[in-house]
């Protein structure tokens, strides 16, 4: 009866071990209870592109924030290094200016009055086109939002901020060969701007299997931050078991 009882208790955990395996299987290796088009890294954390301009609160004073908290608006910066500060006077300034603090309020229709007017009476400028985009994005208005980003880049074709929106707006679409090429752009213009990094080696992980290239940009990404970022650590070390594994079931 001792050993019937232990025989049954034996035969159940197997039963229930083979079950698990099953389903982690079914799911693809770390993916179990995620979305698609996500993956789950470092105690269940996903992955997600940055967007400067795309958090609550804060207002975006340069290409070189890299939380995905950061919000609002292409500040002073943004005029030095977009537009070279090409016909953009004191006038033209101020009201960029006030548009810039609406946003960093959360008042983006405001905002977006106030760039059009922008807008309209100094066209050629790139800035005040991509602040418009993120309004529009901020209102749900994404076909406005992404015509506002490409008119920055007729502006100026380095324009990362814009490229990066656009970027990310082409990945949502389905489009990830035009969203590479966005991020692309912006690094070939400007190796230094760390998002598209990340977000190209998201989208080569997550959505394109190039997990080589995809390590090659989180390590890019890496090495133009301050100090690591364990997050994209833990990415990086699940990319590099991958390969090693990839490699050994070749060798067999």
């Amino acid at each position: 009866m001792y050993y019937s009882k232990k025989i049954t208790k034996v035969i159940f955990t197997l039963i229930s071990v083979l079950l698990l395996l099953s389903a982690c299987q079914s799911n693809g290796p770390g993916t179990a209870g995620v979305s698609p088009g996500e993956t789950s890294h470092s105690g269940g954390r996903t992955k997600q592109e940055v967007s400067l301009g795309s958090g609550e609160g804060r207002t975006q004073k340069g290409p070189d924030v890299t939380s995905a908290q950061t919000d609002g608006a292409v500040l002073d910066h943004a005029v030095a290094v977009f537009d070279k500060d090409r016909n953009f006077g004191s006038t033209e300034k101020k009201l960029f200016e006030r548009s810039t603090k609406a946003m960093s309020e959360g008042r983006f229709k405001d905002a977006v009055m106030l760039l059009l007017a922008l807008t309209g009476d100094k066209p050629n400028l790139s800035s005040p086109w991509t602040n418009l985009g993120i309004a529009y994005g901020h209102l749900g208005e994404t076909e406005k939002s992404i015509q506002a980003f490409e008119q920055a880049l007729v502006n100026n074709p380095t324009n990362c901020v814009a490229l990066n929106h656009l970027g990310i707006r082409a990945r949502e679409a389905g489009k990830f060969q035009a969203a590479e090429a966005r991020y692309l752009t912006c690094i070939e213009h400007v190796p230094e701007f760390r998002e598209a990094h990340l977000n190209l080696g998201i989208l080569y992980e997550m959505y394109m299997g190039k997990y080589a290239a995809a390590l090659r940009e989180y390590l890019a990404y890496q090495s133009l931050l301050d100090a690591p970022d364990r997050r994209i650590a833990g990415w990086v070390a699940d990319l590099e078991r991958r390969q090693v594994s990839m490699v050994a079931a070749s060798a067999q």
